[in-house]
């Protein structure tokens, strides 16, 4: 796809923005923001990097790794379902910060205009159900679900809520 410059300056100067806007706040702790190609050598960096950083940062093993696994899954659909720019590069943001003892994160890529409407909605489906909704397409998609030509059936974001 070819990407223009004006909306990668723009989506980088988000990143930045958004960086700066959490770095002002005295009840945040940024532990990760990456902005930048998430290739495949740089995306298994970055997780092994952060199993390490959670193992310093958080001493209860079940948010850790729920965390952890989420973070998987996030990185992997963006490799996944990412629009790649002419030189194969994966335009990402990664930023994971702890803020009232909790762990958040946010994952930003760039994808094709004419999925946004299809995404959008999708997420906000999944993000409205209760856990037994969830569970319950969970299960149907899994046993139902048609396997895109990325080689996903839409589990991935169903997972993330889940944990």
């Amino acid at each position: 796809m070819n990407l223009s410059r004006d909306a990668l300056d723009l989506f980088y100067c988000r990143a930045e923005s958004y960086y700066k806007e959490l770095n002002s706040d005295d009840d945040i702790n940024v532990i990760v923001h990456y902005s930048g190609d998430l290739n495949y050598g740089f995306a298994s960096a970055l997780t092994s990097r952060m199993e390490k950083l959670l193992d310093e940062k958080i001493e209860a093993n079940t948010p850790k790794k729920r965390f952890f696994s989420v973070f998987i899954e996030a990185i992997q659909n963006i490799r996944l379902h990412s629009e790649v720019d002419d030189n194969e590069h994966i335009h990402s943001i990664v930023t994971v910060f702890q803020k009232e003892g909790k762990l958040c994160a946010r994952f930003s890529n760039i994808v094709n205009k004419g999925k946004i409407t299809d995404l959008t909605s999708r997420f906000d489906q999944i993000n409205n159900m209760d856990p037994i909704s969830l569970k319950e397409k969970y299960m149907e998609v899994m046993m139902n679900g048609v396997r895109s030509s990325k080689g996903g059936a839409g589990l991935g974001i169903i997972t993330m809520v889940m944990r």
